[in-house]
């Protein structure tokens, strides 16, 4: 009832409707720039699904999700002050908003596309744990049924060292 991995066909088969998915908005795109764009995010998170899914599978997720989740709160509330600063210098004062940030993307543009893409994959890797979460029981119940010596290995680890 499985394949590779030691994951359930469920996982693959709805894997595989993300990707379709994917490549269905590819097939959409004339821009060959924004095909490879598109081809790129399919890849990884395709990777990261099947990383995420590992991960779960060996009792180690807790630790990566709440850091992707740490990363993503911060970057969400910088967002979030920054627009609402821009607002308010707007509706208060009339000024039209103020282009600090987009001088500095231009002034540093290597930290700008770093930290972008960055923040792309946090947003991907937490979009892989979530889709991996759908199936949390499913994988752990298979995982129950069949030897996995390296997953012992390290919960018996984990379990010595506390």
């Amino acid at each position: 009832m499985n394949y590779r991995f030691n994951l359930p066909w469920r996982f693959y088969i709805s894997l595989l409707g993300v990707i379709l998915a994917i490549t269905y908005a590819w097939d959409q795109v004339d821009d060959e720039f924004f095909k490879f764009v598109i081809k790129y995010i399919g890849a990884v998170f395709f990777g990261l699904c099947l990383v995420s899914a590992l991960i779960l599978r060996n009792g180690l997720s807790e630790l990566p999700k709440n850091i992707l989740n740490a990363i993503w709160n911060i970057e969400t509330a910088f967002v979030f002050i920054y627009l609402i600063s821009l607002t308010y210098c707007y509706s208060i004062y009339g000024e039209a908003p103020s282009k600090n940030f987009t001088t500095w993307a231009e002034q540093h543009p290597v930290l700008f596309i770093t930290l972008t893409n960055s923040l792309g994959f946090v947003a991907l890797a937490r979009a892989a744990t979530a889709f991996t979460d759908i199936f949390k029981k499913s994988i752990m119940i298979l995982h129950e049924t069949t030897a996995d010596p390296i997953g012992d290995w390290i919960r018996n680890r984990r379990k010595t060292n506390h």
